[in-house]
C-alpha cells in the first residue's frame, strides 16, 4: 500500500473526525461514504485516533432544562498566582458539577462551565464550592441564557 503523506493523512483525520462530531450514532460506513473511503479504512484510522488520543469519547448531548437544569453559567476565576493556575484547573475539573474547564490567555486565568438547578443552587455553588477554593481570588459568573449550539451540535429552535 503507498505511504500517505503526513498533511494528506492529518486532511483525512480532520474530515473522518468533522463527520463523526455531534453524530454519535453514525455508522462508519456513513462516515466512510461522507469522507469518500472505504469503511475498512475509516475503521482504521477511527481506532488509530482512539490510540493517539485525538478521540476522546463519545457522548449524548443533552438538552439541559429538560433534566431540571435551569441555571447554567461560565464561571471566570482569577487566580493568586500563575503557579496556581494548574493546579486550580485541576481541582476544578475533578468537581462533578463542572462540566468544562480551560485555561485561557489574559484574564480571566480559568474559564468553567456549570449547570445548576436553580439559581440559588447555583449561586450556593459558587459561594461554598468554588470560592473556597485556596488560590481562587475572584470568581464571575456569565449567566447563559440560551445555548445555540453545544459540543458541535446545533441546538433546536425554541417554539415560541
Amino acid at each position: 500500500m503507498p505511504r500517505v503523506k503526513r498533511e494528506e493523512s492529518e486532511d483525512l483525520d480532520r474530515r473522518i473526525a468533522s463527520s463523526l462530531k455531534g453524530q454519535d450514532r453514525i455508522s462508519l460506513s456513513d462516515v466512510a461514504k461522507s469522507v469518500g473511503l472505504s469503511p475498512s479504512t475509516v475503521h482504521e484510522r477511527v481506532v488509530a485516533m482512539h490510540g493517539r488520543g485525538v478521540i476522546l469519547g463519545y457522548t449524548a448531548v443533552l438538552e439541559k432544562e429538560k433534566l431540571g437544569y435551569g441555571a447554567g453559567a461560565l464561571l471566570m476565576l482569577n487566580v493568586s498566582s500563575e503557579l496556581d493556575v494548574e493546579e486550580i484547573g485541576r481541582q476544578l475539573a475533578s468537581i462533578p458539577d463542572i462540566e468544562d474547564v480551560y485555561e485561557v490567555g489574559g484574564e480571566p486565568d480559568l474559564v468553567a462551565t456549570v449547570w445548576a438547578t436553580t439559581l440559588e443552587d447555583l449561586r450556593s455553588f459558587i459561594n461554598e464550592k468554588i470560592s473556597k477554593i485556596p488560590g481562587v481570588e475572584d470568581v464571575t459568573p456569565l449567566m447563559l441564557m440560551r445555548v445555540y449550539k453545544k459540543s458541535g451540535f446545533t441546538m433546536p429552535a425554541r417554539k415560541v
